[in-house]
């Protein structure tokens, strides 16, 4: 007795059953095959090509992000670490009041007793004031601070006077208004009554 194939329903797309009746002992049973068709196969291939393609943009995305986030830490750390504006340097220049930068200037001198006096002390000139320090002289009936370009009457004649000056006061302080101070050499203590310098402080 020839076998006897019967062809069982099943999904057109996916698989296709198949029985076999072999004859034994006069009954006959039946051996099942299944035979995997091309269409799934072919399916199966698809979707195994895109899970594959999927794997592969995610790893894309992933390595483009990273790339991303060392090329952001790699500018930020070589940013300039200070943004800020810088701090002013300071400069010894002031502006006068029509615009004018004006250099401040700053000169000392020890004093001297000339024409046998004695005077004796520090002074500080600036731009805008004179300062005594340690100062004593002898004593005199009209004493005056003059800044000249010299030491004898002529050059206190053509000099600046500055104020009066006590003779028994340590420290003492003459403010100046606008006055150029670098075209002066020396600081002079005279008695304007007697016509006699008394000492003087060359400047430096």
């Amino acid at each position: 007795m020839g076998s006897t194939l019967v062809a069982a329903a099943a999904a057109p797309t996916r698989s296709l059953r198949f029985r076999k009746v072999f004859p034994a002992r006069g009954v006959g049973f039946l051996a099942f095959f299944e035979v995997r068709s091309a269409a799934a196969s072919v399916a199966q291939g698809t979707d195994i090509a895109h899970r594959e393609q999927e794997i592969l943009m995610r790893k894309t995305a992933l390595a483009a992000t990273a790339a991303l986030a060392l090329a952001l830490t790699l500018s930020a750390c070589s940013s300039p670490a200070a943004t800020e504006d810088p701090a002013p340097e300071s400069s010894m220049s002031q502006s006068t009041d029509d615009g004018t930068a004006m250099t401040m200037t700053e000169m000392t001198g020890e004093f001297m007793g000339l024409n046998d006096k004695m005077v004796s002390g520090t002074v500080t000139v600036s731009d805008d004031e004179i300062a005594l320090s340690d100062f004593s002289s002898d004593e005199g009936p009209d004493l005056h601070v003059y800044l000249t370009n010299g030491t004898d009457e002529a050059a206190v004649s053509e000099g600046m006077l500055v104020d009066a000056v006590s003779i028994d006061t340590a420290s003492q302080t003459f403010m100046l208004d606008g006055v150029d101070t670098s075209k002066y050499t020396y600081v002079v203590i005279h008695c304007d009554k007697a016509k006699a310098v008394f000492g003087a402080a060359e400047l430096s």
